[in-house]
């Protein structure tokens, strides 16, 4: 019989995956509970859990919101961890092209963004082929 405080590790060696989308400090989905012969103990949440970067409040816009027209992308989110300089935010746009985009080179595109806070981010980069959108935190 166990009594008292317990303690263990799960080995990756399992193949769990944390959530694509990441999870928010002390988030109150993740559950523990007990199928006991002296009773059952109902599902309660697990009080004390790391943040697993995950953004918020997301949204996009196009300017003009025309399909198969050039257009100014904008994005805004709110991330649930702090962001260093230094770290890339990527967004994945499926079906999106470029019309700067060389399919001869490959190569990708850069240019310059406005962002809030300034200065946040100072470049963005589109790979075509995998239709994602790369910004690195600048300040």
């Amino acid at each position: 019989n166990i009594i008292g405080g317990i303690a263990f590790a799960v080995p990756s060696t399992l193949g769990i995956s944390l959530p694509v989308f990441g999870l928010a400090k002390d988030t109150n989905v993740l559950l523990i509970s007990t199928k006991a012969v002296d009773g059952p103990a109902t599902p309660s949440p697990v009080i004390n859990s790391p943040t697993v970067g995950s953004f918020e409040k997301t949204s996009l816009a196009f300017d003009p919101a025309i399909a198969g027209s050039v257009a100014q992308v904008s994005l805004s989110f709110s991330s649930s961890v702090e962001l260093d300089i230094g770290y890339t935010v990527s967004f994945e746009l499926p079906g999106f092209r470029s019309d700067l985009y060389d399919r001869h080179t490959g190569d990708d595109v850069e240019t310059s963004v406005t962002s809030s806070p300034p200065g946040a981010f100072a470049a963005a980069t589109w790979t075509e082929d995998s239709s994602l959108l790369v910004l690195t935190i600048e300040a």
